[in-house]
């Protein structure tokens, strides 16, 4: 494996986190503001949106389980052409793939909003492309119990246990 440097690594979150932006800006205002630059890396994404979604519901909001203690911040929750609730998030990453660990992150939050579906959005940083994968019934079981390992490590090494916290701010001992 290559070393890359911190200008580089640094170079590419911006991108990542411009384009990003420019999503997120549409989903709260309607309106897409855009350097000329990024508009081919963006657009992808639009002509997707425009085919696939009939109405956004929130964007980056949090969605938080209240029975197993944890949060996050979706980047889309809404409603399909087809009436189904999705949960949606986005990627900027040079490879178009997705991760185990992007399908956990989704489950996490379907699970908690009660979507009816996951999707995973990867746009390309280095050329305009997009990789939509909605993640079916067997991959989203086989996330959330990963998710619920990773969790149950987490709470276990930072003895964080919000589900057996008393009303009275006395804590109980861990499950």
């Amino acid at each position: 494996m290559q070393n890359v440097s911190p200008e580089i690594l640094s170079a590419a979150s911006d991108i990542g986190t411009r384009r990003h932006g420019i999503i997120e800006d549409f989903h709260l205002t309607g309106c897409m503001v855009a350097d000329e630059g990024d508009i081919p890396f963006v657009k992808p994404y639009f002509e997707w949106f425009n085919k696939t979604v009939e109405r956004v519901t929130l964007a980056e909001s949090i969605a938080i389980s209240l029975d197993h203690g944890y949060a996050g911040t979706m980047d889309l929750l809404c409603v399909l052409k087809d009436k189904r609730v999705a949960v949606v998030d986005l990627k900027n990453r040079k490879n178009l793939a997705t991760y185990d660990t992007d399908a956990m992150q989704l489950t996490a939050y379907r699970r908690a909003v009660g979507a009816d579906t996951a999707i995973s959005v990867v746009l390309g940083t280095e050329k305009p492309e997009i990789l939509v994968k909605e993640w079916v019934q067997a991959e989203d079981e086989l996330a959330w119990r990963n998710f619920s390992l990773c969790l149950q490590l987490w709470k276990s090494a930072n003895s964080y246990y919000p589900e057996s916290w008393k009303p009275n701010g006395e804590q109980n001992e861990p499950l």
